[in-house]
């Protein structure tokens, strides 16, 4: 609600307004959507448009979509949709993707996805898939070589800048797949796919995207014995193999334990992966192993998990190779049927880039999380949530040793039949951005929300959801955060010219 300096220089043409709508409908085995967006800024309602028609099981042919689309296959190594798990405080459920294969697109995120068709046809125990696309992308152009410099993904059409970079690249993509699955314990496939680009990339450096034509090959697995479960994936591009490799193991009924081995060479170029990793979704450059390790104890459930890794080459910030380590420990439980608290405790250790005495230096860096949270379910109209965190942010060799610090307090009840409110105060504070804290937030259906905080303030916030009819829910969200010993918040065009960042948010649901 508070105007930026984007739009008060003139730099940003449209309104303020974030405007999203999205028509999902089915008949039988038919399926719909269109969906719109425009960002803050933008001049035009349809700045983002996707649409798909689909249609499923009608004979050997099992799914069809037509329109805008994404793709999943095995472990990510090769082909996945733009989002995926990662490490959290479950240690064994993000291991392992669940392969979707062809899935209509319905997100707002304005990269990676594709528009053509796409279809699955299904012949006893054999799903042979096949996959055509030619989609336009934002792209920077060299103005002199007409070569890709790079490809933002931020979806952002405001300022002459931005709009110039609009769809300014094409990508022709096409694949086929072909997979075995069983009911009883051998799931595979194979794959192949050509993505051929209308300009050529400039790489800035030797590992970095070069040239226009790309051939994609990769090999899934998943076999079931007993209480083992082995999965993973290789890949090859033409010039080196990625691969993971993963073992689940049910030891007791209350134990579960996961090991995974990955390594992602430095020549390895991901287009469209998106697999586990330190680097969520970066199949590239790292090599790690990680455990994980769920037990449903007599005090609640515990998840653990360590992992290791290595970057062998040089990465964006660090000029050489590097490795680190985390470990991190969840305990959940329940001591009496209305109570739940969770404890956590979380600490990385990573080589960092610093400038010491003027030449840039590999040092230690270590962050630490605690976190302690108390749930009362007083009823079943009202809900009591309280928490707290503190993270630790040390470069020993330059003596920094920063602290950050949250404290939040949620309610949630429901006053009356079809109406539920959640509200969240949350009082912040650290040193630096480097010591910021993070919590996810109740948001309208369909948005999430990961706030980072940093710096001394207080945010808070309201939702309410209301079932008008058995087909209309509204809801709406109004979300502030103040900082008092800042003057202006943010920073270039995003700038604000004083200390309160706040938005409005309203959502109508028809549920026909």
């Amino acid at each position: 609600m508070q105007t930026r300096k984007g739009f008060t220089d003139g730099k940003y043409p449209g309104s303020k307004s974030k405007i999203y709508n999205r028509l999902l409908a089915s008949y039988s085995n038919y399926n719909i959507g269109v969906l719109t967006e425009k960002d803050p800024g933008e001049n035009s309602l349809t700045d983002l448009n996707t649409f798909f028609l689909q249609t499923k099981d009608n004979g050997y042919l099992t799914n069809l979509v037509a329109g805008d689309y994404t793709l999943e296959f095995g472990q990510g190594l090769a082909l996945w949709s733009p989002y995926g798990f990662a490490k959290g405080a479950d240690a064994i459920y993000p291991v392992k993707k669940k392969n979707r294969n062809i899935v209509p697109y319905k997100s707002a995120n304005e990269n990676n996805f594709f528009k053509g068709a796409a279809a699955a046809f299904s012949f006893n125990s054999y799903k042979l898939s096949a996959f055509y696309s030619s989609n336009k992308f934002d792209a920077n152009i060299d103005s002199v070589s007409s070569g890709i410099l790079s490809a933002p993904i931020d979806g952002l059409h405001r300022t002459t800048t931005e709009i110039r970079k609009r769809k300014s690249a094409k990508e022709t993509f096409k694949g086929i797949r072909l997979d075995y699955i069983s009911n009883k314990s051998i799931n595979a496939g194979i794959l192949y796919y050509n993505a051929n680009f209308s300009n050529s990339f400039l790489p800035s450096s030797i590992f970095d995207l070069n040239g226009n034509n790309f051939n994609y090959y990769s090999f899934y697995y998943d076999l079931f014995f007993n209480k083992v479960n082995i999965f993973g994936e290789v890949a090859y591009n033409g010039t080196s193999v990625a691969s993971i490799t993963n073992v689940q193991f049910a030891i007791k009924r209350n134990l579960m334990w996961v090991t995974s081995i990955r390594n992602y060479p430095r020549n390895f170029i991901n287009i469209h992966g998106f697999s586990f990793g330190e680097r969520s979704g970066a199949v590239t450059n790292e090599v790690g192993i990680y455990n994980g390790i769920r037990w449903r104890s007599p005090i609640g459930v515990m998840d653990a998990y360590y992992d290791q890794f290595k970057f062998p080459f040089a990465t964006f910030s660090n000029p050489v190779s590097t490795q680190g380590d985390e470990f991190l420990i969840n305990l959940r439980s329940k001591p009496k049927r209305n109570i739940e608290t969770v404890l956590r405790y979380k600490i990385e250790n990573k080589e960092i880039t610093k400038k010491i005495n003027g030449s840039l230096q590999i040092v230690d860096r270590k962050r630490q999380n605690l976190r302690g949270e108390f749930i009362y379910k007083a009823s079943s109209s009202l809900r009591l949530r309280s928490r707290f965190e503190i993270t630790n942010y040390q470069i020993p060799v330059l003596a920094i040793d920063e602290f950050g610090y949250l404290v939040f307090q949620e309610i949630k009840i429901k006053p009356i039949n079809n109406l539920s409110i959640t509200s969240r105060v949350i009082f912040f504070n650290s040193d630096s951005f480097n010591s910021s804290v993070y919590e996810y937030e109740y948001d309208l259906k369909g948005i999430l929300a990961n706030v980072g905080l940093s710096g001394k303030g207080i945010r808070w916030y309201i939702v309410s959801n209301y079932k008008l009819t058995n087909f209309l829910n509204i809801s709406l969200k109004y979300a502030e955060t103040y900082k008092p010993d800042e003057k202006q918040l943010s920073s270039g065009e995003s700038l604000i010219y004083n200390n309160v960042d706040n938005r409005l948010s309203l959502q109508l649901d028809l549920l026909l």
